[in-house]
């Protein structure tokens, strides 16, 4: 089977000024992807969005971390420029990609499994090719060779995943527009993979998927939108997801309602405050 049966078009994210990396991921891509599937997506720079710098979201304890936050600001309205592309096309599903992802060497062989759990997907979904630490919990649907695929509580990272046309009314809705209403957004949700794990993984009638081991991975270089740096290599999940557990489904709804008081109270303290610096992440 082929994936390019079930999925429509590739919606690659790239800066404008990034010439250099659009050329070399087409090049990375030949063989891979259809050329009239692939579709380059203007990546938004997060600080020309209106109200960056400004009171009451950036204050003396974001400091430094400002542009990191435009990043981040930036990155989610990539995305949300994405889906209303995929949407005004009529396109029934769609692969997200960031212009740092890039195919393991598994994708010829993984991609037929993969199309071949398409086949049997109805209804809204969001279905991952790759993914970063912390490991999810899940539940293997099925398995064939090398592969296995699972429906999980929701992942982190965005370099690539799919999504189906159920959703795209609903991240468009959740996920304002490029103006001053992106930096309330990014105070209470902080960045668009959380959300997603977070907010639209957990609804009842929406379905994460992943396949196991990862087909599409992060190069590791400093991302053009969010200007994070890696080495991302560390934060690939080398094991599949962790059992789903009868305790860890019965705290689920706890779990979701921590997350919604925490985050009205961190978009209450941000706006008194200012975005904070970021954490460093633990090596």
């Amino acid at each position: 089977m082929d994936i390019w049966d079930y999925v429509e078009a590739v919606l690659v994210i790239n800066m404008d000024r990034s010439v250099d990396r659009w050329q070399a991921f087409q090049r990375s891509v030949e063989g891979l992807i259809p050329p009239e599937r692939l579709h380059r997506i203007s990546a938004v720079p997060g600080v020309e969005l209106p109200g960056y710098g400004e009171k009451p979201w950036f204050r003396k304890r974001t400091e430094s971390k400002a542009r990191q936050w435009a990043g981040v600001a930036g990155c989610a309205a990539s995305h949300r420029r994405a889906i209303a592309f995929a949407k005004q096309q009529g396109y029934r599903r769609v692969l997200i990609l960031e212009d740092d992802a890039e195919f393991t060497p598994a994708w010829q062989q993984g991609q037929s499994f993969v199309a071949e759990s398409l086949s049997s997907l109805t209804g809204p979904f969001l279905f991952y090719l790759g993914y970063h630490k912390p490991n999810p919990h899940g539940v293997q649907l099925a398995a064939q060779q090398n592969f296995s695929l699972w429906r999980t509580e929701g992942v982190l990272t965005t370099h690539a995943y799919m999504i189906s046309e159920e959703l795209y009314d609903l991240i468009l809705r959740m996920l304002p527009q490029e103006g001053p209403a992106l930096w309330p957004w990014v105070a209470r949700y902080r960045a668009y993979d959380t959300f997603l794990r977070a907010y639209i993984s957990t609804r009842s009638d929406v379905a994460t998927y992943l396949v196991y081991p990862t087909l599409i991975n992060q190069s590791g270089a400093v991302s053009d939108i969010s200007t994070a740096e890696g080495d991302l290599s560390s934060m690939l999940c080398r094991r599949p997801p962790l059992p789903l557990t009868l305790t860890r489904r019965l705290t689920s709804p706890l779990r979701a309602l921590k997350i919604r008081t925490n985050s009205l109270y961190t978009l209450t303290r941000n706006y008194l405050l200012g975005l904070p610096g970021l954490r460093k992440k633990k090596r």
